[in-house]
């Protein structure tokens, strides 16, 4: 009984960290491309949209290697609560800022958040601690994040549609996800212990905040360094989607911000599928990773099919296939990562697995809006080309990234 509630509130913070990425989604880009908003001038929209958008991940990726470490040596339940705590606060930053058409507010509401909820990696590590099936519990993790890129968009597409509710707008999103974080929080103090008994001795605090010296460390350790670069590669692809899709659908299809959250919902369930099923039977197989090279091959044309759907069949295909191929090869990555990783450092690796990611997702926020300013196409290609490099590198036979992810899973 003590293990599922440990277990249910990390996946609970894994589920509401995603809601926190994928929430602003089907608000951002309609509140900043409406032709009719108030919010800024138009000739600076795209950019700042950008800017916006990049501030939470760049933010996660200061803050997952750091939460993560200092949760190895301080403990996983100090640090969740924490958290959980200032991402409320965030929140309701991110909502007051809406309200008063503030955007430096925001923008900085939105660095705050980022920071904070790089407890994400704190969150897998502890389901790391607790013993349980990689493949079933990672997974979980990755079905939980699928799960949160369902609410998210609901959040935002609904609560910021005036036509359900009319004292609905773009606020009122950021103002439930303050109230969810806070009973969250709670969950956290009332249900969690710690899970990390084998603390690794507490280094200078203030090296605990030097993100470039894990990154030195994680260097010398080959196949962990692989591991976590080709996972990095990967995600690029997915984020640069994710994050310019939705202008996507607005400028070549004129959607609403509450019709994107239900193709949103469509993506996502498709994530969660490929998942929390698929790996686990997969896992069967002795040479799992051999399938990623036939998975890539289908997530790149998926993006592909995007361009060319005319027809709301066309976007539903694509969605089911691209959350299916790419759900299931980042679920064998990350038990590759994690295996690669020792007990005592799994949240410093999980976090910086997060903040990789999130320092690739930001910079393309900004180079995205750049080309998003040229045409809504170009964002898509960017993340083509992406997972074309990220293909060929799987189809190499003699690639090392290969025979380290099989050795790691054997």
């Amino acid at each position: 009984m003590k293990k599922s509630r440990q277990t249910i509130t990390l996946l609970m913070v894994v589920f509401f960290g995603f809601v926190g990425v994928a929430l602003p989604y089907p608000v951002l880009s309609p509140l900043f491309l409406d032709p009719g908003a108030t919010f800024l001038a138009a000739e600076y929209r795209h950019i700042l949209l950008g800017l916006t958008l990049a501030a939470y991940p760049l933010a996660q990726f200061f803050g997952s290697p750091i939460l993560g470490s200092l949760s190895d040596s301080f403990g996983r339940r100090k640090l969740l609560i924490l958290t959980t705590l200032g991402t409320s606060f965030g929140y309701l930053l991110s909502g007051l800022a809406i309200a008063n058409n503030a955007i430096g507010l925001l923008i900085i509401s939105r660095l705050l958040t980022g920071f904070l909820e790089g407890n994400m990696g704190i969150a897998q590590a502890g389901i790391a601690d607790l013993g349980i099936n990689k493949y079933k519990g990672l997974g979980a993790v990755s079905a939980c994040a699928s799960l949160g890129y369902v609410v998210g968009p609901l959040l935002g597409g609904f609560l910021s549609d005036q036509s359900s509710i009319t004292w609905f707008n773009y606020a009122v999103p950021f103002y439930a996800a303050s109230l969810i974080a806070f009973v969250l929080c709670l969950f956290v103090i009332m249900w969690f212990t710690e899970t990390h008994t084998m603390r690794r001795k507490s280094r200078n605090l203030l090296a605990e905040f030097n993100v470039f010296t894990k990154l030195k460390s994680v260097y010398h350790k080959p196949a962990l360094r692989k591991a976590l670069l080709f996972m990095v590669l990967l995600s690029l692809s997915v984020d640069c989607y994710y994050e310019f899709y939705p202008a996507f659908l607005v400028e070549k299809w004129q959607m609403t911000s509450k019709l994107i959250g239900l193709y949103t919902v469509l993506l996502s369930f498709a994530l969660g599928v490929g998942a929390f099923f698929v790996p686990q039977y997969l896992q069967k197989n002795k040479n799992v990773v051999g399938f990623q090279k036939y998975l890539l091959l289908i997530y790149l044309i998926s993006l592909l099919l995007l361009l060319f759907a005319n027809t709301s069949l066309g976007l539903n295909i694509h969605f089911i296939i691209l959350g299916l191929s790419y759900s299931i090869t980042t679920t064998i990555q990350t038990v590759v990562i994690s295996d690669n990783a020792m007990a005592d450092e799994q949240g410093e690796v999980m976090g910086l697995q997060w903040g990789l990611r999130m320092l690739g997702d930001g910079s393309l926020c900004i180079l995205g809006s750049l080309l998003l300013s040229q045409s809504y196409y170009f964002p898509i290609i960017l993340s083509m080309i992406i997972a074309g490099i990220s293909t060929c590198i799987a189809w190499n036979k003699r690639n090392v990234v290969g025979v380290s992810y099989a050795k790691s899973i054997d």
